[in-house]
């Protein structure tokens, strides 16, 4: 065999060798879809429970829930005399079941008051949107299922009813309402 026979035969062995390579790389790869993960939000309905003294709100939510924005409105009625601060404890937790957002709030309850309210936003993220992917639908990241419901805990502490302070019973209820937020592949 001469010198051209053997380069020839080894561009032959090269050449196969891509072809296999090819092959192999070109069925790995075969089935895969461009994916762009879309979000979206999901209205939570308003719920409102006596603060006594803990309301608990939960709220069923969707796959891939990755955060809420809520609205809390804690209310009370009653006689004050003096008035005094509700002290209020807020406690988010995400359908894994991981407290993700702790907050204290205070409720000015005004010297011969019967009615008062405070309002604030309660907004946590748990987690984050995928970047768009190149996969199979089997296959897909950062799929999480809710496991749980979103739960959201309101502790009030009212003022102290000491002598010449509050004047019967104050009654305090707790209203909340807002959107989960959640995200969704979709074939690009």
């Amino acid at each position: 065999m001469g010198r051209v026979d053997t380069v020839i035969a080894i561009i032959g062995i090269v050449l196969l060798v891509a072809a296999g390579t090819g092959l192999v790389y070109s069925q790995e790869w075969s089935g895969l879809e461009e994916y762009h993960f879309a979000q979206a939000t999901d209205d939570l309905p308003a719920l409102t429970f006596p603060a006594t003294p803990v309301a608990e709100f939960e709220w069923a939510v969707l796959d891939n829930t990755t955060g809420a924005n809520l609205t809390v409105t804690v209310t009370y009625d009653g006689q004050a005399v003096q008035g005094g601060n509700a002290a209020i404890g807020i406690e988010l937790v995400a359908p894994s079941g991981e407290v993700v957002r702790t907050q204290t709030e205070v409720l000015a309850v005004q010297p011969l008051s019967n009615r008062g309210f405070i309002q604030f936003e309660v907004n946590a993220g748990w987690l984050a949107v995928p970047e768009d992917v190149r996969s199979r639908p089997d296959n897909l990241p950062g799929s999480e299922v809710a496991v749980g419901p979103l739960t959201l805990r309101v502790t009030v502490d009212g003022p102290a009813d000491t002598a010449g302070g509050v004047v019967g019973p104050l009654s305090f209820a707790v209203e909340a309402s807002g959107v989960a937020h959640y995200f969704q592949a979709q074939s690009a």
